[in-house]
């Protein structure tokens, strides 16, 4: 005969397992949210990304941080033209996910030192969305060149930040040029989209004073500020990188080069042939220097609409690598005219003159043959760094305004930390200048 204690016991166990039974049946009829773990549905739920969130999250100093593979997908997905094109759609979100230094009020120096400024742009759009953070101001004025070969996606993304800076600027000038051209480097289409804008720029607004144009692929190293200021300092006229000679291939008998197959339009391709070219309608020293210049309104004009200028860019054309000599040589001749179809020509060019034309750097690379053997931690194409992180301190200790070349493909976090270091660099001398001005108001004139 069974104890009443057993008899319980028995009890409680049946029901114990009709309840998993219970339970089981329930779960079975009751139908299951989708728990995948892709990126696609994670992202969906999670709020929109700031460019503040990253710089909070990047530590530019410790390397588990900066190559971690998570925040380095996570930023190039930020800074993709899908991305832009996202965030543009409403412009005064924009501006919350994407703050800007534009909103800054505007200084008496900046009113006195207006630019225009031209972009030729093919790739890469939120590489020049952080130019925009960084150096945008509404006193300046921008044209872009958006080369012919850039997708549809590129040229939207752009058009969609054009749309949205003019919409909460709308006195500033803004432009996109209408004629697209193909740009490939060492052919004359690489200074021929600067002058595109340089025209555009002439025609269409007569406020600014100085000229310059930044690659797509740059960042600045300083603030807005002290770029103003140090070209203030060193009474800004032209500012021209030459290097100290050309080289020897570059002078004497003069060739042009002349494309054919249907390749690349690229020297690496091969499929050019040199040709004999009649000499220089200018009898000239060839100097080589950087694409990137800063020229009074007087020069830049003269560029564009002089006919000793027109004829030599007619001459250039063809040549090698124009972009390199172009600004150098016109920047070095003397010119009287004659007569109504007359100029007398001649090239002037002194050891203080080389000097006055260097006091700022414009821009710093660092070219595999020019940098003493300190290596480039990135990836060399074209002979040229593609900068990653650890290579930073060598462009930002230069000296030099701008740092060339920013790769998102290369290092995404090279680009995220340039970012950083000026946006830190900002608002640094923002509260020197607030204490500067408590300090005047506190002590009185």
């Amino acid at each position: 005969m069974c104890s009443p204690n057993k008899v319980v016991s028995l009890s409680r166990r049946r029901k114990f397992l009709l309840l998993i039974i219970l339970c089981g049946f329930l779960i079975y009829l009751v139908p299951i949210p989708n728990l995948r773990h892709d990126d696609d549905a994670l992202d969906s739920s999670l709020p929109e990304p700031t460019l503040m969130d990253f710089i909070r999250r990047i530590n530019c100093s410790d390397p588990k941080s900066y190559k971690d593979p998570l925040l380095q997908r996570d930023m190039k997905q930020f800074l993709s033209e899908d991305a832009i094109l996202e965030r543009t759609k409403n412009c005064d979100e924009y501006f919350r996910l994407m703050p800007t230094n534009a909103f800054h009020n505007v200084s008496v120096e900046e009113w006195k030192l207006r630019f225009g400024v031209a972009h030729s742009l093919h790739t890469q759009i939120g590489i020049f969305e952080m130019y925009l953070a960084l150096h945008y101001r509404p006193v300046d004025s921008h044209c872009i060149h958006l080369d012919l070969k850039a997708s549809d996606k590129v040229k939207s993304a752009v058009r969609s930040l054009v749309r949205c800076y003019k919409l909460k600027f709308p006195g500033s000038m803004f432009m996109i040029a209408k004629l697209e051209i193909p740009v490939y480097w060492g052919w004359d289409s690489v200074l021929e989209a600067d002058l595109v804008c340089l025209r555009l720029l002439l025609e269409h607004d007569t406020r600014w004073q100085y000229f310059m144009n930044p690659a797509g692929t740059e960042l600045p190293l300083v603030s807005y500020r002290a770029f103003r200021r140090k070209l203030v300092e060193n009474n800004l006229n032209n500012v021209i990188q030459f290097e100290s000679d050309a080289p020897k291939h570059r002078q004497g008998h003069p060739y042009k080069m002349v494309r054919t197959g249907t390749g690349e339009f690229d020297f690496e391709s091969y499929n050019i042939r040199q040709c004999e070219k009649e000499p220089s309608p200018i009898e000239a020293h060839v100097y080589k220097a950087s694409k990137n210049v800063i020229l009074n309104r007087t020069f830049a004009h003269f560029l564009i609409h002089h006919p000793v200028a027109i004829e030599y860019y007619n001459w250039i054309i063809d040549t090698f690598v124009p972009d390199e000599h172009f600004y150098s040589v016109l920047a070095t001749l003397e010119i009287k005219q004659l007569d109504s179809n007359l100029y007398d020509v001649q090239q002037v060019m002194t050891d203080h003159k080389m000097k006055d034309f260097a006091k700022v750097c414009f821009r710093k690379s660092l070219w595999i043959y020019d940098e003493n053997g300190i290596g480039c931690a990135g990836e060399v194409v074209r002979w040229i760094c593609h900068l990653a992180v650890e290579d930073l301190p060598k462009v930002q200790s230069s000296g030099c305004m701008y740092a060339n070349k920013f790769d998102v493909a290369v290092d995404i976090s090279a680009v995220m930390c340039q970012v950083k270091q000026v946006m830190y660099l900002t608002q640094v001398e923002a509260r020197q200048s607030v204490d500067e001005y408590s300090e005047m108001a506190k002590n009185g004139p």
